[in-house]
C-alpha cells in the first residue's frame, strides 16, 4: 500500500502498542525487492531494453533494480535485463529515456509502449493545440 501524506486528514493517536511481525516484515521485503519502483502489482516482468551508445554510460552507473544484468554490444549500446513488477512504474521510467531506448522484451510491454507512443504522436502531430493556445492569448 502506497499513502500520499497530503491527503491525511486526521490523525488519532491511541496508546495501543504496536509490535513488528516478523514473516509480515519478511513479506513487505520481499515485495520490495521484486518492485521496480515502489509499487508492486503482483506480475514480474522478464525485461530486456537496448539503450543507445549515447546513453549507455548513464545508464551503466547506477543500479536500477536489484535483478539487472548489464551486456555491452559491439555498436556501443548497452543491453539492461532485469525480472520486476510494477509494469505501470516500468513504463513511465522507459519513457522517459525517450528514444534513447528500445524494448526488446516482453512483446505485451512493447506493444503497450507503442500504443502509447503513437496516441502521443498524433495528439502533437496536428496544430490544434497550438491554434487553441493562440485563440486563448487573444492572438
Amino acid at each position: 500500500m502506497v499513502l500520499s501524506v497530503e491527503r491525511i486528514c486526521i490523525i488519532n493517536p491511541e496508546d495501543t502498542p504496536f509490535t513488528k511481525d516478523p514473516v509480515m516484515l519478511q513479506r513487505i521485503e520481499a515485495r520490495r525487492q521484486r518492485a521496480f519502483g515502489i509499487i508492486d502489482d503482483d506480475e514480474e516482468l522478464a525485461v530486456t531494453l537496448k539503450f543507445t551508445a549515447v546513453q549507455a554510460p548513464y545508464v551503466r552507473e547506477r543500479v536500477w533494480h536489484p535483478s539487472q544484468s548489464l551486456e555491452a554490444q559491439a555498436d556501443g549500446s548497452l543491453l539492461l535485463r532485469f525480472q520486476a513488477s510494477g509494469e505501470f512504474e516500468i513504463m513511465r521510467w522507459i519513457l522517459g529515456w525517450g528514444s534513447e531506448v528500445e524494448v526488446i522484451e516482453p512483446p505485451a510491454l512493447r506493444q503497450a509502449l507503442t500504443q502509447r507512443l503513437q496516441t502521443a504522436s498524433r495528439q502533437y502531430a496536428g496544430d490544434s493545440g497550438q491554434q487553441a493556445v493562440t485563440r486563448e492569448m487573444g492572438a
